[in-house]
């Protein structure tokens, strides 16, 4: 018979961020191509409005900015290189649990602070009965073309998750979401949040 000891043990944090009000979820990284040095660390606290919010904190955990008002914000992604007349624009994509969309959040290349230019996002279930809140978000290009993929609350066995496209609107200078498609089983026992 072998027998096993085993040991706790601590490993302490290089770094920390600063605390977060109520409940802090799901950190996405930024990466200012230009100063490195000047990227931000994102989070939610996911709650809801007034409190929920978007956190950006330095790379020493310092807070920079928060933006509130967000009706339960749950995941957070960041995207790249987003194609406006203006030229390329990058974004942290978040869902909004309680106001059923995306918030889209242009990020500027040279402060780093976030604006919302969030435009026509309405996402949970294109009228499916029995697809929930949005919860799990994921942003990414291919062929030039950014998307998003949303992974709601509950929903239907098939076609578990949504896709968008996200276009800029030169006409209102905001971010929309177009459906594309549906994708993706679900076991029908907990909502799948974690999207890569």
């Amino acid at each position: 018979m072998i027998s096993i000891l085993a040991a706790s043990i601590f490993i302490a944090p290089l770094r920390a961020t600063d605390p977060v009000t109520n409940d802090a979820d799901d950190p996405a990284i930024w990466r200012n191509r230009r100063f490195p040095e000047r990227s931000l660390v994102l989070g939610t606290n996911k709650v809801k409005k007034p409190d929920g919010a978007i956190y950006a904190f330095n790379l020493k955990g310092k807070t920079v900015q928060v933006v509130r008002n967000v009706d339960r914000p749950n995941n957070i992604d960041v995207l790249y290189d987003l194609s406006t007349p203006r030229g390329f624009m990058d974004l942290a994509v978040v869902s909004e649990r309680k106001a059923g969309q995306i918030r889209i959040f242009g990020i500027d290349a040279e402060t780093g602070k976030l604006s919302d230019v969030t435009g026509k996002t309405a996402v949970v279930g294109k009228g499916l009965e029995g697809v929930g809140e949005p919860m799990g978000i994921v942003a990414f290009r291919r062929g030039g073309r950014s998307f998003a993929v949303v992974a709601p609350k509950s929903g239907p066995a098939d076609g578990y998750l949504e896709e968008y496209e996200l276009l800029y609107n030169g006409l209102t200078n905001r971010v929309d979401a177009h459906f594309r498609q549906r994708y993706g089983a679900y076991s029908g026992k907990k909502e799948i949040e974690a999207l890569a």
